[in-house]
Formats: structure tokens, C-alpha cells, sequence
């Protein structure tokens, strides 16, 4: 049996404060008890995933805004912290970075994973972008091999000894909008390299945030309406997940749920998803681990989920038998 302590981290990282935010999540891995004075207690940890772009913020306006705050590839401050986390706490580490290719000065919205090691295991590069990610500048990584689904690059990585699929946010979503919905292409490309572990770095918008609402006109009204979101959150949701969001993340998994993953085996689905706002964009937060492909009736077991607007810590242990 393949016991794993799998967790995700979620942060409300701002634009540009990269120590700040490098800072908040080792505040956060403190507080769980698997950091005492920046020491590993001893608390074990085989998987930890934190957001898309995690220390940088996302919603960068242009290439000249996000410059100052590319990495190059594998080599920057988040591909340190996670090869100091992972050899702390000896476990795998995913975080999500702003990516600068310098032979060819190509920009990608990345993710790198580091072993327990420390050592640099995977660069995965976000594949279908948002409108946001080109504002500034990212590109579409090379593309060699396709899923039945079409599009999708077939990338695995062995964490474990479990294949392993990365995608970061759009990754989920049908190919710029424009595919069938029910295509599912990263679902399929999951099934297709038999993915034990699916792995999802995130910047997920908040199903209300005024940024994506057509109904308001922009300026005064998609500022109220962001301040009305912001004090709901305060005034009790910050703690409760965002249930449409989660719920739409299962069903971008559709194909597992409905069998089509034949060698029968769970596997772990871990979304790290960030929260906060960035201008008249929130995010969902609500964090979630599920078992896909479980033997109960319903085809997945859910770990459960953190609130749209907490920075914390989800832990839990999963058996892929």
C-alpha cells in the first residue's frame, strides 16, 4: 500500500513582494508544526503544492511589469525555497513561477518540482493560457505529443515512483474556451499516462469576481461590487470554500468519474489554488485534495477543502493502494 501525507499551501501572495510572500509560507509550515525556527520538527510530508505564481502574484499587467520578477528557469527564489523545503522536510515540492528562458527570452508560466533531495525533478510549463498570462507576455511551451483529446502535451514526471501530471489552472479548462467542453483534454491526457498523482498549481478566479462579470460596467460598479465580495469574505465566508469552484474542478475530472481510467487504481488529485484580490480580480482560494478513480459508488473521495479567503494549510494522508 502507498501511504502518502500529501498538502497544500495556500497563500494570498502580492504583486512584487516576493521575500513577503517567500516569508508567509514558511510562516504557514510553522504553524502546522512541520517548521520550529525555520528546523524541521520531524512531522512527515511526502507532497506539498503551493499556487500558480506563488511568490510573485499574478495579475501583472504587461511584460514590462512582470520583468523585474522573472526567474530564470529552475534557478530563481521559488525553485530555492522548494529545494530548501523538500530537503528539509524531505518530500516533494510544486510551486508555480513566473519562467524566463534566457536562451531564447521566452516567457512561460511554470512550475517547478523538487525531490527530497533538493534536486530539480520537473519544469512543467503552463500549456493552455488565460488572457491574463498573455498580457505579459507568456508563451505557449513547444508541443510534440498530443492526447487523443487533442492540443494537450503529455507530460509526466515520476514523483515516487507514481506518474505524476502537473497542469496549472487553464490547463483545466477546454483550450482557450473555444474546444468542446466535454472534451476534457487534460482529464484524458491524466488517463492516457496512467497519473497516479495529478498535481494543479492554481490562480482560480472567484466565480463572482467583478473582473469577469459582463453585467457591470467597468469603473464604479465592478468597484463595489469588489468591495461587497471583500466584506462578505470578512464578514464570514473566508473560512468556507467557494463550492461552485470546487465542484467545477471534479467535473473538469469527468473522465474518472465516469470510468474510463481502466486499471482501476486511485489517484490523487491535490488543487493549490491562491486567494485575495488584484485590483477588481479576487480568487476562490478553497484549496482541495480528492482520490479520483475510489472504489465507493461515487468514484471519488473528497479530503475536504480550505476557505475562499484563509491563508492556510490542507493535510491530508492518502492511500493509493
Amino acid at each position: 500500500m502507498v501511504n502518502l501525507k500529501v498538502a497544500v499551501l495556500q497563500l494570498n501572495p502580492r504583486i512584487g513582494r516576493v521575500s513577503a510572500n517567500i516569508d508567509n509560507a514558511t510562516r504557514v509550515l510553522q504553524s502546522h508544526g512541520f517548521l520550529l525556527n525555520g528546523r524541521p520538527t520531524g512531522r512527515k510530508l511526502d507532497i506539498l503544492v503551493l499556487p500558480e505564481l506563488a511568490f510573485t502574484g499574478y495579475n501583472f499587467s504587461s511584460t514590462d511589469h512582470i520583468k523585474p520578477y522573472l526567474e530564470p528557469t529552475t534557478s530563481g527564489p521559488s525553485t530555492q525555497w522548494a529545494q530548501d523545503i523538500s530537503k528539509k522536510l524531505g518530500c516533494f515540492t510544486l510551486v508555480g513561477y513566473p519562467e524566463l528562458h534566457e536562451p531564447t527570452q521566452c516567457i512561460y508560466n511554470s512550475a517547478v518540482m523538487t525531490n527530497a533531495t533538493g534536486s530539480v525533478i520537473a519544469n512543467y510549463r503552463k500549456t493552455f493560457l488565460y488572457e491574463t498570462d498573455e498580457k505579459w507576455g507568456c508563451s505557449e511551451p513547444p508541443v510534440n505529443n498530443f492526447s487523443d483529446g487533442g492540443m494537450f502535451p503529455l507530460t509526466t514526471v515520476s514523483a515516487g515512483g507514481l506518474n505524476t501530471q502537473v497542469g496549472i489552472c487553464m490547463d483545466l479548462n477546454p483550450y482557450k474556451f473555444e474546444r468542446p467542453f466535454d472534451d476534457y483534454e487534460f482529464a484524458n491526457a491524466a488517463i492516457k499516462n496512467k497519473a497516479r498523482l495529478i498535481l494543479c498549481p492554481t490562480a482560480w478566479l472567484h466565480p463572482d469576481s467583478p473582473d469577469i462579470d459582463n453585467t457591470l460596467a467597468v469603473g464604479e460598479e465592478k468597484s463595489q461590487a469588489l468591495a461587497r465580495l471583500l466584506a462578505e469574505q470578512e464578514e464570514g465566508l473566508a473560512k468556507q470554500p467557494s463550492m461552485l469552484t470546487v465542484q467545477y474542478w471534479l467535473q473538469r475530472m469527468f473522465p474518472f468519474l465516469e470510468g474510463k481510467a481502466l486499471d482501476d487504481k486511485p489517484v490523487l488529485f491535490a488543487l493549490c489554488n491562491r486567494f485575495g484580490a488584484e485590483g477588481n480580480t479576487v480568487y476562490a482560494g478553497s484549496s482541495s485534495i480528492f482520490e479520483l478513480n475510489s472504489r465507493n459508488e461515487k468514484k471519488f473521495r473528497y479530503f475536504g477543502s480550505l476557505g475562499q479567503a484563509t491563508e492556510d494549510l490542507l493535510y491530508a494522508e492518502v492511500d493509493l493502494d
